[in-house]
Parts: structure tokens; sequence; C-alpha cells
């Protein structure tokens, strides 16, 4: 008979499929040969045996040599019920004489060692229950072998690619869960022992649902990940140079530090820049004189008069400022207040007297306080102010120098908080 549809596809299928090094098994666990392979006239034979025989009862179970797949049932008259099994490795096995025709169609993959038929006598070209087992390299070997001379010993074939300790069949597959939404893989290879485990990977739960990554800043906020197999929280973003644009974007905890910091994308609603400043570098104890900075508005928002504040560091300490003139200014920890609208793009300008109330020298950094009455920390709305003071005798006179820091809006890299407006400290003697 001929192979029906079923079996040119199957064997279709194993022709491209890649040529593993098949592990091969016999057909009994324990066996006699009555009839080897190749045996003619001292067998009684006018042509070579081209199979093997193993006598065995009617109805014992027989066994796939290697895995494969079905691709021939059939009958003939000398034969019996036979069955042909396409392997891997481009080799056929056929079965012979069996009880009753096998129950596996063509295209059936079986496995090595799985029960295919049973033992049996049928056919004319039989002496006895017996499995006639060919091995040849074509799927119609099993009975046209003696006329294409394409079979070969099965006992040698099968003793030299036995598996000793098989684990497995070459070219298989295994998978299996791992951790909470990852999977791993592992194949067989063609010593018949299993390859290492795979990595443990999944995909991402549907939606990414949101979670808290019990990290700082913008590094907080995540999505629940498959990663490594394993759900996890991962943070939406990574952690990024400090930008001022009101982000923690370093996710070390606080908003828009560092020092003279670039504007980021978008820019937080409150935001200064130091380009200007004018104070005396000498004063003598009681004098008053007059200072000013001036800052650039770079945020999204302008500054209404009064709302903005020009504060001394000092005062976070609980101290007052030793610049601060007596009842001169708005109040002990606030320099001096916004007097006009500024808006984004343009200079305000903070305008404060001085004093020294003692005989040392004085360095003091003063900040810009937003509205709501934090410290602005960027990209740079500090200004540090150093006076010296000067010995006056009694009758003397005493001058006060003035120093003017000009800056085309670009703060000294380096600069601490941004900028420094240092003055010389010097102290000049009265004339006499």
């Amino acid at each position: 008979m001929r192979a029906s549809r079923g079996l040119s596809l199957a064997c279709a299928l194993l022709a491209a499929s890649p040529a593993w090094a098949v592990c091969y098994q016999f057909p009994f666990d324990s066996f006699t040969i009555s009839d080897p392979w190749g045996c003619a006239a001292s067998c009684g034979r006018s042509s070579p045996h081209r199979g093997l025989d193993f006598p065995k009862a009617t109805g014992t179970p027989i066994k796939a040599v290697a895995d494969g797949v079905v691709v021939e049932r059939n009958w003939t008259g000398c034969i019996g019920n036979a069955l042909s099994i396409a392997h891997p490795d481009g080799w056929y096995s056929g079965y012979i004489h069996m009880r009753e025709q096998s129950w596996l169609p063509p295209g059936t993959a079986v496995q090595r060692g799985q029960v295919i038929g049973y033992v049996g006598n049928t056919g004319t070209c039989t002496t006895g229950p017996h499995l006639h087992l060919t091995i040849g390299n074509c799927p119609t070997c099993y009975y046209q072998g003696y006329v294409f001379n394409a079979t070969v010993d099965p006992y040698q074939f099968i003793s030299d690619r036995s598996c000793t300790h098989c684990e497995c069949s070459p070219g298989a597959v295994k998978e299996e869960s791992c951790c909470d939404c990852g999977k791993r893989r592992r194949t067989c290879n063609s010593d018949c022992k299993w390859s290492g485990w795979s990595a443990c990977g999944g995909p991402d739960p549907a939606g990414a649902p949101a979670c808290a990554t019990g990290k700082l800043g913008a590094c907080g906020e995540g999505s629940t990940r498959c990663v490594q197999g394993c759900l996890q929280c991962v943070a939406r973003v990574t952690p990024s140079p400090e930008t001022c644009d009101g982000v923690d974007n370093d996710c070390d905890g606080a908003v828009d530090d560092g020092e003279d910091l670039p504007l980021g994308t978008t820019p937080p609603p409150y935001a200064a820049r130091w380009v200007d400043a004018s104070f005396p570098r000498t004063l003598g104890p009681g004098t008053v004189a007059e200072a000013w900075v001036a800052f650039r508005n770079e945020g999204t928002r302008a500054w209404a008069p009064g709302e903005l504040s020009l504060r001394p560091d000092s005062v976070r300490s609980g101290a007052r400022s030793l610049l601060e003139p007596a009842g001169r200014w708005p109040s002990f920890d606030t320099a001096s207040l916004l007097a006009e609208p500024v808006p984004p793009g343009s200079v305000g300008t903070f305008r404060f007297p001085l004093s020294l109330s003692g005989e040392s020298d004085v360095s003091e950094r003063f900040t810009l306080v937003a509205p709501f009455g934090e410290p602005l920390t960027c990209p740079a709305a500090t200004a540090s102010l150093a006076v010296a003071t000067v010995e006056v005798s009694p009758g003397g006179t005493e001058t006060v120098d003035s120093v003017r820091a000009e800056s085309c809006g670009v703060a000294p890299r380096g600069a601490p908080l941004g900028l420094l407006l240092l003055a010389a400290l010097r102290r000049r003697r009265p004339r006499r």
C-alpha cells in the first residue's frame, strides 16, 4: 500500500527537521535472536535476510526503537501487519508480522520506548510468532529493502547508537514555570542529556499596574513588571542629573538641589538667577549704606510686588544678621521685599540698607524666598556679601567704598549655590 496524504505530510515535516544524533534502543528489554540480518544460504535462503528476528510470544508489547513519526501502516500477504516509523536522523524502522494493525495512524509522533503494537504471526512469510525488525534508509525498506539493498544490520545499528543513562531524547524541549510570572526552557542535547535551564523570563502584567518603589523623589512611582520571571515594582523614571524643573531628578529626596543648575525643559513656577549687585566693601561701625541685588525671573510665573523677599541665611539658625541696621529692615529675617512686578525673563532688584554693629568683618549670604516661605533653590537664587570694618580714630573721617559685581546672567561655575559676590576685604586707615 502507498502512503496516505497524512504520511506524505509527516515525511515532509521529518525531512525538514535537523539531523539529530538520535538515541536508539532495542524493541524488547530482554531478547534472543532467531534469525540474524544478512543470513542467506546458511539459513536456507536464496537471498540475504534483510531484517532481525526476535522470537516472542504472541501479544508481547513492541516498543519503538527511537523517537519519530509513523509514516506507513501496511499489510501484505507475505509480511502481514506492518508499521514504518521515520526518525529525525533520516533512518526508518519497520515492524513486521504484528498481531493486528497498529492503532497509530500516519503522522503520529512516537517516543523511544513507546508501545506501538504487539508481536504476532501474521503473513505467509513466517515460521512462528516473532518480530521482524528492519532499519533502512527508505520508508518502504521494511518490505522492499531486498530490492534496493537499503537495509542495515539492526543489531549493530542500535548497539552503536544506544545512549547510556539517557535523560531525554535529543531535540526534546522542556518548559516550566519559575518565580511569579516567568518560564524557563531547556533542550535535550545529542548526548541524551538535558542542557542547562534558560534564564527565567516572562511578559509584564497587563496594564503594568502602578506601585510604590519605596525610593525617593521621581523614582518613587513605579509600574509592576516581570523582571527575570519575578514580579517587581520598577521605577517609571531612572535617576538623572538634577535640573531646575521642580522635580527630584536624581532621586535623593531633595527637589532642585545643587549649585548653578541648568534650567529643565519645564522650569518651576518660581526660579531666579543672580545677574548683578552693588554693596559697600568697607563700613565704619554704625555707618549705614545702601546695597542692591538683581535677579532675573527664570520661572514660569510673574513676580508680584511684595511677593518675593530677600533674607539672610543666618536667620535659619535663629540669629540676627550682623549686617542689619536696627529697625531699618522690614523684619529681622527679611532684608528686602520686591518693589515692582517682574514678568518671566525680566530682572527684579532688591534694595536694602547695611551696617556693621561691631568691629569684626562680616560675610553674609542672602537667598530669595518664594511666596510660600520656602527658599528658592535654583538656578542661582543667592548672593553673598562680604564687608570689612574701617578703623576710625577720634575726630577722623572714614570713606565708604562700594563694589559692583556685574554678570551677563551667567554665574561663575563652582560658586557656592551658584554664585558668590566676594568683595575684597580691605581695611583703610583714615587720613591724617
